[in-house]
């Protein structure tokens, strides 16, 4: 799940539950988790593959936001199990 996809998904469970803590649906939390864990590793394996530092400098410099944006999600996600004794 891309950051954008993730961001709108976020806007309709605050707009229709006021937060993510408030929304119940464990199945929906796991899925979306690994969607933004499928993105973060499809991340990971891309800069992998960039052969130099000056490629990986200016992939970094693009691409932080997203790689930040994504490792945030993906804490809300594991810490919402988490809060509830669930594993992912």
């Amino acid at each position: 799940m891309s950051p954008n996809a993730y961001r709108e998904w976020m806007k309709i469970i605050t707009g229709h539950y006021g937060s993510l803590d408030a929304f119940e649906d464990a199945p929906t939390i796991r899925n979306v988790l690994r969607m933004v864990t499928d993105e973060q590793d499809e991340l990971v394996r891309i800069r992998a593959m960039l052969t130099n530092d000056e490629q990986r400098k200016e992939w970094d410099s693009v691409m932080w936001e997203d790689v930040a944006d994504i490792t945030s999600y993906r804490k809300d996600l594991m810490a919402w199990l988490e809060k509830r004794g669930l594993e992912p």
